[in-house]
């Protein structure tokens, strides 16, 4: 088929061990940059997500970013780039990587895709065989501080999917969804349109879902 071969990994659950948001906010708890509160309420955002229960993630994101408002953009970049080195690459799945690595060898594009914020998936992109990734981007601040807002929309569901269109279109002329790696209903819209999908991990009710479709379900460590 024409077009560059896209496949696109769910960042958190396929990729890594866990959900890179939770274990960004308690890197920062750790630190007493936000009360150990948020890391509980946001654990618990994060099982209900992967359990399929409605969420207004939108409002959700907001509320997690908003006890950082006001902290100074400069220490929020040496705080990211420690916990990606120190935290988040110990937890990326060697399985992940392999199938990275494998499709790059067959001339596959790699783009993540993550509800964390994007300065999370462009330094984790630096350490993976990644090209591109979808992920919401921080609100802008004009006094040095971050405003403790995102600026997009979280990226899950269609958004997600409208959000990939947008990059693959801005980055390769042509394109196909060719694989798709998801866990959960958030990861669904995409997997329908790839000529692919696979299921890695998945939590009830989505096995169910992706046994109903015949969709491959791998088990990564």
């Amino acid at each position: 088929m024409a077009g560059v071969p896209l496949s696109v990994f769910a960042l958190d659950g396929p990729v890594v061990r866990g959900e890179a948001g939770v274990l960004w906010v308690s890197y920062l708890a750790a630190r007493g940059f936000v009360p150990p509160a948020a890391v509980a309420r946001l654990a618990l955002v994060s099982v209900l997500d992967r359990r399929g229960v409605p969420l207004d993630l939108d409002r959700l994101a907001h509320e997690s970013m908003a006890p950082f408002k006001g902290l100074p953009v400069a220490g929020m970049e040496r705080a990211l780039d420690g916990f990606v080195a120190n935290r988040l690459l110990p937890a990326v799945r060697p399985q992940a990587r392999r199938a990275m690595e494998e499709l790059r060898g067959l001339g596959h594009r790699i783009v993540l895709a993550t509800s964390a914020i994007a300065p999370i998936a462009e330094r984790l992109a630096r350490h993976l065989p990644v090209d591109a990734w979808v992920a919401p981007e921080l609100a802008a601040s004009a006094d040095g501080r971050f405003a403790g807002a995102l600026a997009d929309p979280v990226p899950v569901g269609g958004v997600r999917r409208h959000a990939l269109h947008r990059l693959a279109s801005e980055r390769w002329r042509e394109w196909r969804l060719a694989r798709v790696y998801g866990d959960r209903d958030s990861d669904d819209a995409l997997m329908r349109e790839a000529e692919e999908p696979v299921a890695v991990n998945p939590a009830e009710p989505f096995r169910r879902l992706a046994e109903g479709r015949g969709w491959p379900i791998v088990e990564w460590a």
